[in-house]
């Protein structure tokens, strides 16, 4: 993946050129998204997608002079991150929150109307 980045960089980072890197990243993605601790409502799948995006945000951000490490490995964190993003949005059982329902959160007054009662 380093070595495409490179290229891609080298190349003026043109749209075909981040394409091309993306589908390069695929099985990154796969592997991080294989490993992920995922509640049982959520497919390995749902997960890889969200991984995605966080592909194409390392892709747009990483710059070496300030990464201090390598794409691969740059791009690995960012794909963990888009997917720990997401699943802190869900209930402990994968399911998602209604709008309308605010996901837990610290409440600074327990004994308030707005505390959420456990799920």
């Amino acid at each position: 993946m380093d070595e495409a980045w490179r290229r891609w960089a080298d190349g003026g980072r043109s749209d075909r050129g981040r394409e091309e890197l993306a589908r390069a990243g695929h099985a990154l993605v796969v592997d991080v998204a294989a490993m992920a601790p995922l509640p049982p409502l959520v497919p390995v799948a749902t997960a890889t997608e969200w991984g995605f995006f966080g592909l194409l945000d390392a892709i747009d951000a990483y710059f070496p002079e300030r990464a201090g490490c390598g794409f691969e490995a740059y791009a690995r964190q960012r794909v963990w991150g888009a997917i720990e993003d997401e699943l802190s949005e869900l209930r402990p059982d994968g399911s998602a929150y209604e709008p309308s329902e605010p996901p837990p959160g610290p409440d600074p007054d327990p004994g308030s109307s707005s505390a959420v009662p456990p799920v």
